[in-house]
């Protein structure tokens, strides 16, 4: 019988089945040949087997062999269930006739053949039988294979999905990690920025408080920043500044602390100083000397600044020679000599060491102004004073109904007794008042709290240029003067040497006060000549008080040289028409003592001719008066 393939063409063998109860032998005759080649491939692996080597898998006929023997009829059942014939009819066996010797071989042979077709139809059953088992088989390891590998996709994922959850938790703890070093860093910045800021605050308030106190100080002794016309007393055109007239916050030496430097008018002469903080935590003067002073009124008076490397340097100019500089650095709390400069004023050039360095300086500029100019010098002081000690509106005056009184008293002993009580004199053909002539309570800015303005004679020094040389003596002046009250004390707002003048050369002295509603304005008309008279120079203004000092609101003026005159409104030349119709608003400028408004204009005359003395002569019982008002129980001596 020939080989066959029990695997191959399944819809061919599944035809050639024939199912029958009496294929026990055949499948005996199976088994047999199936446990022969189990045992020769048993025999055979054990020849090849080492000790070390792993247990084999079962095989497919392991599995075959195992179910025929645990139960061959569920294997015949399972095939006959694959596919079961159609049950038929019994039928009736006939009956059997008796069989003749060639029937008898005839039929042995039929048996012989019957039994070779039914053997070979047992083969086809068995083959149908194995490959359906090999094909439950195949779909049971098909299925193991599925499950296996549905598990194994299941479990790489799980170990994926995992990998992926550690990942991310990982990923979240660093960042959680970094987030929270992050804020950690974060807070000990902004700590260390707030506390170099809390330190940068207490010393910037430290200086301002002393720097503060140092300028009220200074402001009560020379006055606040102001201007004033230098041609009323020294016939020159321009202003010049007035009081402390200069401060600045300038850090010298660049330690990161700063130092105060400010520039003041006593009696005429500029003085620079500069404070600042020593070893020991106290403000104190580190530098005092005159300022730049030239002989001529009619040249600038300055100070001179030198800035290299971020370090700022002084200079003090010498007086035989004002273009010879020395220049002073601040080192180890005090000013020491760095370098020594000249100044070329031909070529407005300034050379350091012999090299020229002239964009590193600065010139500091105090007179010879023009009144735009002198006004706003004066309120960049006012606004740095502001930024140190607060603004006036933010000063305490709950008390001022009675605070300022007393202030202003103190100044008037003060006064009284470095000048003199207020006492009326005839002497020389004049009638005039001596010592504190005038004492007037006047609310300037409309505040509610008066200003007081004072009037008081004393000698000032006069020097005329005559033949190249110089001739100085004294002349009796009068000044004036007006406080103010910051909510504390008297503060000086404006001064002034001299007061108003007629045009006609007198000794006439008088001043003007405007009122215009709850406010007013100090008047001025001054007038000088040279050449016995041939030139004359005529200026007349009006000053507002801003609540710090007295600023120019109008000016007028104009210059006659012999004959020929030039006239001038807020210093623009204006036609001698225009001039005519608004260069005379102030009283008496134009040598008119009548046609003005009374009721507007006060004038009060402190020096007359002797013929017009009553104009005079009650000016003292005033005077005393106005000081009954800040203090009751006043008497003059």
């Amino acid at each position: 019988m020939a080989k066959k393939n029990y695997f191959d063409d399944d819809e061919k063998s599944e035809q050639k089945k024939s199912h029958s109860a009496g294929s026990k032998p055949v499948f005996s005759s199976l088994l047999g040949r199936i446990n022969e080649q189990k045992a020769e491939q048993q025999k055979a692996e054990t020849k090849s087997a080492t000790p070390k080597s792993k247990p084999q898998a079962p095989s497919i006929s392991d599995d075959i062999l195992n179910m025929i023997n645990s139960d061959p009829a569920a294997l015949t059942a399972n095939t006959q269930r694959e596919e079961a014939p159609e049950p038929k009819k019994a039928e009736r066996p006939p009956v059997e006739k008796p069989k003749t010797d060639a029937e008898k071989i005839s039929s042995e042979e039929k048996e012989i053949t019957v039994a070779a077709t039914e053997s070979e139809s047992d083969d086809d059953e068995v083959s149908g039988a194995i490959k359906a088992f090999s094909r439950k088989s195949g779909e049971r390891i098909s299925s193991v294979a599925h499950t296996i590998r549905e598990s194994t996709i299941a479990v790489a994922a799980h170990i994926e999905e995992s990998e992926r959850t550690a990942s991310k938790w990982k990923k979240f703890l660093v960042v959680l990690s970094m987030l929270l070093v992050m804020v950690i860093v974060f807070e000990g910045v902004i700590y260390l920025f707030i506390r170099q800021m809390n330190v940068e605050n207490d010393r910037m308030k430290d200086f301002n408080t002393a720097a503060g106190k140092v300028c009220a100080d200074y402001v009560g002794k020379y006055g606040a920043a102001g201007y004033e016309n230098l041609y009323n007393t020294y016939g020159v055109n321009g202003y010049r500044l007035t009081g402390l007239c200069f401060v600045r916050e300038i850090d010298f030496d660049t330690d990161g602390k700063s130092e105060l430097m400010v520039a003041y008018n006593k009696n005429g002469i500029y003085y620079n100083e500069v404070w600042g903080f020593d070893d020991n935590g106290e403000f104190v003067s580190l530098f005092s000397e005159k300022a730049a002073q030239p002989s001529s009124k009619a040249k600038d008076s300055y100070s001179t600044l030198y800035r290299k490397n971020n370090k700022y340097y002084i200079g003090i100019h010498s007086e035989k020679n004002l273009n010879k500089i020395a220049l002073y650095q601040l080192k180890g709390g005090s000013f020491v000599k760095r370098f020594d400069c000249v100044y070329n004023a031909k070529e407005k050039s300034y050379e350091v060491d012999g090299k020229d360095d002239t964009t590193a300086f600065e010139r500091i500029k105090y007179s010879v102004f023009i009144s735009e100019k002198a006004a706003v010098e004066a309120e960049k002081v006012e606004k740095t004073i502001d930024r140190f000690s607060g603004s006036a509106e933010n000063e305490s005056k709950a008390d001022s109904s009675t605070g300022y009184k007393k202030a202003y008293y103190d100044v008037v002993k003060e006064y009284n007794k470095r000048y003199g009580y207020a006492k009326y004199i005839e002497n020389y053909g004049k009638a005039y008042i001596s010592g504190l002539a005038v004492v007037e309570l006047v609310d300037f800015n409309g505040d509610g709290t008066d200003e007081m303005l004072l009037v008081y004679r004393k000698p000032v020094k006069v020097r005329d240029e005559t033949d190249g040389g110089y001739n100085s003596y004294e002349v009796d002046t009068y000044c004036c003067e007006i406080y103010t009250y910051s909510g504390a004390k008297a503060v000086l707002a404006y001064s002034s040497e001299g007061i108003s003048q007629l045009p006609d050369g007198s000794d006439d002295a008088y001043i003007v006060i405007r009122n215009k509603g709850k406010k007013a304005f100090y008047c001025q008309n001054t007038f000088s000549s040279r050449e016995y008279g041939q030139v004359v120079r005529a200026s007349s203004s009006m000053l507002r008080f801003n609540g710090k000092s007295f600023v120019s609101s109008y000016s007028s003026s104009y210059i006659s040289d012999y004959g020929y005159r030039e006239y001038y409104l807020e210093d623009e030349e204006v036609s001698s028409s225009e001039f005519e119709e608004k260069g005379y608003d102030v009283p008496l400028f134009n040598g008119e003592e009548s046609g003005y408004d009374a009721s507007v204009f006060d004038v009060i005359f402190v020096q007359r001719a002797e013929k017009y003395k009553a104009d005079v002569e009650g000016r003292v019982d005033k005077t005393v008066e106005a000081i009954s008002l800040l203090n009751a129980s006043y008497s003059p001596e």
